[in-house]
């Protein structure tokens, strides 16, 4: 791991020690373009928001702003570092703005992280149906 994906991971953690009194999973997430400027941070805001999309990765997102369509128009790359692996919708929101590297500080074996389990599953199978799915047309 290189020095600088070192010292963004630290910050994601310092994002995610701030939740830790909140009830809530320590979670906190920092982008950064790609001169190595911080963007945005965020951290997981589920419970005190009483929002089931208020995780860190979207929080960082959304905090992000225009220089999100901005680095998708002028093909920028952006970096976004994390806590944690992100969960199934963190991982479309980050696919959907064109985050082009995830650095996270470790695994989410036993909850729902989403990088590595989107990748070899077949969990929306059965939840997502098109009308052209099963014989429906």
């Amino acid at each position: 791991m290189e020095e600088k994906d070192r010292y963004f991971l630290e910050m994601a953690l310092r994002e995610a020690e701030q939740v830790l009194m909140e009830n809530t999973y320590p979670i906190g997430a920092v982008i950064v373009d790609e001169n190595d400027n911080v963007i945005s941070t965020g951290r997981n805001r589920v419970q005190p928001q009483q929002d089931a999309t208020a995780h860190a990765e979207i929080k960082a997102i959304r905090n992000a702003g225009g220089a999100i369509l901005q680095a998708k128009v002028h093909r920028e790359k952006l970096s976004l570092y994390t806590s944690v692996e992100p969960c199934p919708m963190c991982t479309g929101a980050i696919l959907f703005a064109h985050i082009k590297k995830v650095v996270r500080a470790m695994n989410d074996d036993i909850g729902f992280g989403g990088c590595r389990k989107l990748r070899d599953s077949s969990m929306f199978d059965d939840r997502f149906i098109g009308a052209t799915d099963r014989g429906a047309i």
